[in-house]
C-alpha cells in the first residue's frame, strides 16, 4: 500500500498561520477519521480558534506552558475543550 502525506512549511512563525494550520488539520481529519486533536495554545485563542473551526468534529485538547486566562479556559469549556 502506498501512502502519501503532505508537509507544510512556514516562512515565519505566527499568528498570521493559524488559519492555514486549522485548515491542513481539518482535511487531516477528513481524510483518516482521526477521533483527536491536541492544540498548543498560550494564551488560549489558538484553541478557540481551533474549536469553533472544527465544531466538534474532534475532541479537542488544548495545553499550554503557561496559565490561560480564566475568560478563555471559561470559553474553551462552553466548546467542549478540554
Amino acid at each position: 500500500m502506498n501512502k502519501t502525506s503532505k508537509t507544510y512549511c512556514f516562512g515565519e512563525p505566527g499568528l498570521k498561520n493559524t488559519e492555514s494550520v486549522i485548515q491542513a488539520v481539518s482535511e487531516k481529519i477528513d481524510e483518516t477519521g482521526i477521533k483527536t486533536v491536541i492544540v498548543a495554545s498560550s494564551t488560549g485563542k489558538t484553541a478557540i480558534q481551533f474549536a469553533e473551526a472544527l465544531k466538534k468534529k474532534v475532541r479537542l485538547i488544548a495545553v499550554s506552558w503557561k496559565k490561560i486566562p480564566p475568560e478563555n479556559i471559561q470559553t474553551l469549556k462552553n466548546q467542549g475543550v478540554t
